[in-house]
């Protein structure tokens, strides 16, 4: 009976260490789900169950399953809003369970934030998410900006790739032509710039252009776009503003160089003029270096290859998903 009850203790204590975090993103297949995907594929912690849920298309209903969990990470701050106001959405959670995360500009800046001015987050924002149990920013940018602007629960947890999914299997990527690729919605083309700068600048001789986006009959299925990034020589992102791009990202890990305004995650990514180049936000500019990609074969294949070495190295979510779960643990152990 004795040997009984130990074995009963230490049961309750193995069940007492297991946490669950429940991570919640806007709906399936976009962004913020493809973050909680990885960070379930690459928690290699035994005592941290994570699981995913979403506020459009879920399962489950947040008022029926949030007491099952010890933590609430909403991965974008935007899903907590209540009718555009700095009003919690879910009042039922305790708010000292929650956690979420800053991946933009464009949700509070007004449109003004550009490659070379980065507007504060407004007060009332900073109140809002001050808060919660902790915030994490997935751009240096971002983070320095809220924490210059008073945030001190900021965290720094930039984004990864899965390189296993996204590789460069194409040394030879070049043909007759140089194939430039961009991925995104076009519902933000104004921050965007695929008609304002992507599509000028790529109509030249011995170029096309690639399109995978949601509308206007450039769709690819999720599954689908590993075989779009490994058919395409370079990526272009003319952004006015980015948190940390995971399309630029992808198309890194394939293989690819990136030629980019100088913005957000990508400002953390390239390596000017090794993987990629940055140009400012100018139609001229782009072309001249698409030119010279589609003149000099051996240079887009080196800075491909480059490209993919830097991703891998320093980008994997093997090599980034531990900082997250670290932002994920240590409020954890605040709550004991």
């Amino acid at each position: 009976m004795f040997r009984t009850l130990i074995s009963k203790r230490r049961q309750n204590l193995v069940i007492m260490s297991t946490r669950r975090v429940l991570l919640v993103a806007d709906r399936p297949n976009w962004a913020y789900d493809t973050i909680a995907r990885a960070l379930v594929k690459f928690n290699d912690d035994p005592d941290l169950i994570l699981d995913i849920e979403y506020v459009k298309n879920g399962k489950r209903l947040l008022e029926n399953i949030h007491r099952d969990y010890d933590l609430i990470f909403f991965l974008g701050w935007q899903t907590l809003l209540r009718n555009e106001s700095y009003k919690l959405r879910y009042k039922f959670i305790d708010k000292k369970k929650i956690l979420t995360g800053i991946h933009s500009h464009h949700a509070w800046d007004g449109r003004a934030s550009s490659p070379d001015k980065s507007i504060p987050p407004p007060i009332e924002l900073i109140m809002f998410l001050k808060q919660f149990a902790g915030v994490n920013a997935v751009s240096r940018r971002l983070y320095e900006l809220f924490l210059g602007s008073g945030l001190d629960t900021v965290t720094y947890t930039p984004n990864g790739v899965d390189t296993s999914i996204f590789t460069a299997t194409n040394e030879e990527r070049v043909n007759n032509e140089l194939r430039v690729g961009f991925s995104g919605n076009d519902q933000h083309d104004w921050r965007k710039g695929i008609r304002e700068f992507i599509e000028p600048a790529t109509r030249m001789d011995g170029i096309s252009l690639k399109l995978a986006m949601p509308n206007d009959g450039h769709h690819v299925a999720p599954d689908q776009m590993p075989s779009f990034y490994e058919n395409i020589d370079v990526y272009l992102c003319a952004s006015l503003s980015e948190g940390f791009s995971l399309s630029v990202l992808e198309a890194a890990a394939s293989g690819c160089p990136i030629i980019s305004t100088r913005i957000g995650g990508c400002e953390d990514l390239i390596i000017d003029g090794v993987s990629g180049f940055f140009v400012d936000r100018d139609v001229q500019q782009f072309r001249e270096k698409l030119m010279s990609f589609r003149d000099d074969h051996e240079t887009l294949r080196k800075m491909g290859r480059q490209s993919r070495q830097i991703t891998n190295q320093l980008w994997s979510w093997k090599i980034r998903a531990p900082a997250w779960l670290a932002f994920i643990n240590s409020r954890l152990r605040a709550l004991d």
